[in-house]
């Protein structure tokens, strides 16, 4: 079984309905060995097939989400689609972090499924053993799509503030992101800080699981002002504790299994 934080290993649902109302009780344990938790209660209509949330929590990834204090949020669904209205949650810990869920995945009448962050902390979900590699306030706005062949199309804004590349401090990573026939056309710029700057722009295979056999063509643009060197850390594990600058003029052609620099 798949899920979005990758393949689970177990599920487990439980639902209870009675006069008061319905509630749900869901548990995911992924392959990676983390658990996922989701709780709801609400009411049902499935006559209507319709659904309203009184209150709902959801765990996972080194986090834990509640419903806003005044999100209502409703669900309903078709044999085709389902959609979601104003799906509205907050950290627990401080009530500051944000994400909202909106619109409708299968219908072709509606745009997608349009999810908006604000002010969430990225270090729990890279954290391991206590410690995560990447930092930063992010910011977004997705919009998820069904394409004509049912395949996934994501089209996304993103600004990731007062940022952190292992020991390295940057100061905005901001830019846009499509994603449609497991390609990512991507035009990003990180500011390492006033005057130190790096730019991407081009076409990346992204394909689940996509690895140096993938066999899409890859073109990307890189550009930068003389730059630290820590960056390189953030891309691989094999490079650590480096010190220095770098300025970068490079575009990459050709595949992810061969690759020609020019």
């Amino acid at each position: 079984m798949r899920a979005a934080a990758g393949e689970a290993r177990s599920l487990s649902i439980r639902v209870d309905g009675a006069a008061e109302g319905l509630s749900l009780d869901a548990t995911a344990t992924m392959a990676t060995g983390d658990v996922l938790g989701l709780t709801a209660k609400g009411s049902a209509d499935l006559a209507r097939r319709q659904a309203a949330f009184a209150s709902l929590k959801v765990s996972g990834l080194n986090t834990r989400w509640r419903l806003a204090d005044d999100a209502r949020p409703r669900l309903e669904w078709t044999d085709t689609a389902v959609g979601v209205a104003v799906l509205a949650l907050v950290d627990e810990a401080g009530g500051q972090q944000s994400a909202v869920l909106d619109g409708a995945w299968g219908d072709p009448a509606r745009p997608g499924l349009r999810l908006r962050l604000k002010g969430v902390r990225i270090e729990p979900f890279f954290a391991v053993g206590g410690s995560s590699p990447y930092g930063g306030e992010l910011e977004a706005d997705a919009l998820v799509s069904r394409g004509s062949g049912g395949d996934a199309r994501v089209s996304a804004d993103f600004t990731l503030r007062r940022g952190r590349v292992r020991r390295l401090p940057v100061q905005q990573t901001a830019g846009h992101i499509d994603y449609a026939g497991q390609m990512a056309s991507l035009d990003v710029r990180l500011d390492q800080a006033p005057g130190a700057w790096l730019t991407a722009s081009g076409r990346v295979p992204v394909a689940a699981g996509a690895s140096a056999s993938s066999g899409e063509e890859l073109s990307l643009h890189v550009v930068s002002s003389p730059i630290g060197l820590g960056l390189l850390e953030g891309v691989s594990d094999l490079v650590k504790n480096v010190s220095g600058q770098m300025q970068l003029d490079v575009t990459a052609l050709g595949t992810l299994r061969d690759p020609h620099f020019a």
